[in-house]
């Protein structure tokens, strides 16, 4: 009993120390229980960040006519406002986040964006200006083009990033994509990610990288070729004449054409002479 009692006065003591804490650094006095902030295992001020979810909001201008829950009205210092929850609303647009966040937080200093369960299609470049952003919770939404993350990787302080629940998730190559792409992410649909993730991913893009090359040169060799067939005919050779000549020249220079050696091809391939045809076929030369 004795020390059920002391463990009684030890807590609310500590509530007590907390509290003032609280009131001191925020300058106005806070409830107990309600708008106390949460604290850490060393007596440290965790941030809290502000909620505007389950809003219904479509635009984001609305949250400007919305209050956060669970937070004073003062809004005290230990509340820095670093890190904003706009999850489960029905955004589809978010091109002027900029503008709106500004009028409710320092912009520069956000560092955690929750924007999951929304309407969003793709990953707008408005969130490249959050320069300082740590964290990014995309994941419930609509995206279904992958190469929209890839702009992320402007992102030089983003560590974790969430995208699952979105279209693009189903694709086989998403995670090595992702981690292909936004290299500097530590964590990636809340799970780490290892150097044995990033050697798949660098190899399976590098590959990816040389096959898009071949298959850029093949089309070009058969545009060539394509134009070699409408322009000859059974009578005349079109490799074989000095109009021929200047022709491929002129398409491989647009084309900067380029074979194993990365050279231009007019230097690699050299056209035989031109010679004179006879029109008719009995009495053409070799």
């Amino acid at each position: 009993m004795e020390t059920e009692a002391i463990n009684t006065q030890l807590l609310s003591k500590l509530n007590s120390t907390v509290i003032s804490i609280s009131n001191t650094m925020s300058g106005s006095p806070l409830k107990p229980g309600v708008d106390k902030p949460a604290v850490d295992s060393k007596g440290g001020i965790i941030e809290t960040p502000l909620d505007y979810s389950y809003y219904d909001i479509v635009d984001i201008d609305d949250i400007l006519n919305k209050k956060p829950r669970e937070l004073p009205t003062s809004k005290p210092t230990p509340y820095k406002n670093g890190m904003i929850k706009l999850n489960n609303n029905k955004i589809i647009d978010i091109s002027q986040i900029e503008y709106t966040l500004r009028k409710i937080v320092h912009f520069d200093q956000i560092w955690w964006l929750d924007l999951s369960f929304n309407r969003l299609t793709n990953v707008d470049s408005a969130l490249l200006k959050l320069q300082s952003l740590k964290v990014l919770h995309l994941q419930g939404n609509r995206i279904h083009h992958l190469a929209t993350v890839n702009k992320l990787d402007t992102l030089i302080n983003l560590r974790k990033l969430s995208l699952c629940g979105n279209p693009i998730e189903a694709m086989a190559t998403y995670r090595k994509h992702v981690i292909s792409h936004v290299t500097q992410l530590i964590t990636l649909d809340f799970c780490p990610i290892t150097e044995a993730d990033k050697s798949v991913a660098t190899f399976w893009r590098e590959s990816r990288t040389r096959n898009d090359e071949i298959v850029r040169q093949q089309r070009i060799s058969d545009e060539i070729l394509g134009c070699f067939k409408k322009t000859s005919s059974p009578n005349f050779n079109l490799r074989r004449t000095s109009r021929g000549h200047k022709m491929l020249e002129k398409m491989v220079d647009a084309k900067t054409l380029t074979w194993g050696s990365r050279e231009p091809a007019r230097k690699l391939w050299h056209p035989p002479p031109p010679q004179t045809f006879c029109n008719h076929t009995t009495c053409a030369r070799s």
